[in-house]
């Protein structure tokens, strides 16, 4: 609580005085980190979300409001994370790595007291000046992209302790920024073609083109998208990668990967002139691709086209249900910082 104080004083003797109780002031939560641990790769998969800070005041209670980009869904998160817990393996883009350095023995103590779809309260006792961290599962991020806004607010019966309203976008607050996880944009009007050498020449094999797809074949891979978004480097003068993921089982052949773009305008497969764009494979092994592209940007509302070659499953012990093909754009300081990428596709 802040206090105005007036006296009255004459010569060294003060004649009256009065104390005026004025505005609350909230302390800040101090070194916060809010990390997306999970890929989010279908709108009904829900996410694992890693949150720290330290704290300037005890506390009892944290509520958590989520604020961008909409929606956020918080009515089914749980608490993942252990007290008891030594070690930590985290995922990131659907990696598993290992050997994180804790800051102390453990996560915090917590427990979810309410929940709803914009907000989350956490129960904890915590001290002044204690180093907080908890993972909450089960939570929906938005489908749309952007920075994550969050506001965090502490308090002990019930009574403001201290708080970090709308974080964090970079660099912020200046004195001692907070570090949030950006939600990806998604590829829009996604669209992909797996055809063997039957169905590229339907006039000369017409049954066998129509046939299903044959175990350990080569196929031709395209993918057609649009950016919802024109995707620069985070920093320059770092490349722009596209990192092209296949599915359970499937093989990337190294012969060829080719990305192109409609001159100018929207089209489709093949009513444009489809111009390329100077690409060279950066790193191949048998289920990722990384391509450097020699371009400043990809820009927004263009038709692009993606061409490779990939081979089916050996065996159908070898083949899963979820059959997901997944493309990344991001850049080369991105992937170095271990950043998830900007935008994705699945």
């Amino acid at each position: 609580m802040n206090f105005w104080t007036v006296r009255h004083e004459q010569g060294d003797s003060v004649i009256s005085s009065a104390a005026v109780a004025s505005w609350v002031v909230v302390s800040k939560l101090r070194y916060i980190v809010i990390e997306l641990l999970t890929e989010v790769l279908k709108p009904e998969d829900a996410a694992e979300i890693h949150i720290e800070f330290v704290t300037v005041n005890p506390a009892d209670r944290l509520d958590i409001v989520a604020i961008n980009p909409q929606v956020f869904n918080f009515s089914q998160a749980y608490i993942t994370s252990h007290p008891n817990e030594t070690s930590l393996t985290h995922r990131r883009r659907g990696v598993a790595y290992g050997g994180r350095r804790l800051y102390w023995p453990g996560f915090t103590d917590v427990q979810v007291l309410e929940r709803s779809e914009l907000e989350l309260s956490i129960g904890m006792l915590v001290d002044a000046v204690e180093y907080v961290r908890f993972d909450v599962g089960g939570v929906r991020i938005p489908w749309n992209g952007g920075q994550a806004i969050l506001s965090l607010f502490s308090t002990v019966r019930d009574l403001p302790r201290d708080e970090m309203q709308n974080c964090c976008p970079p660099g912020y607050p200046p004195n001692n920024p907070g570090v949030v996880f950006r939600v990806p944009y998604r590829f829009e009007n996604l669209m992909g073609f797996l055809s063997n050498k039957f169905m590229l020449q339907r006039s000369i094999y017409p049954i066998a083109s129509g046939m299903e797809t044959r175990l350990d074949e080569t196929h031709r891979v395209v993918f057609l998208f649009f950016l919802p978004k024109t995707h620069r480097s985070s920093k320059e003068p770092y490349e722009i990668i596209l990192i092209i993921r296949t599915p359970v089982g499937y093989r990337l052949m190294p012969d060829m990967f080719v990305v192109e773009t409609a001159g100018g305008s929207a089209g489709n497969q093949t009513g444009v002139v489809m111009n390329q764009i100077r690409s060279s494979l950066r790193q191949l092994n048998l289920t990722r691709a990384e391509l450097s592209l020699a371009a400043p940007e990809i820009e927004a509302d263009v038709e692009y086209r993606v061409t490779f070659e990939a081979t089916t499953p050996e065996f159908h012990a070898n083949r899963t249900d979820r059959r997901l093909w997944v493309l990344e754009l991001t850049d080369r300081w991105s992937l170095m910082q271990d950043m998830a990428a900007e935008n994705l596709g699945v």
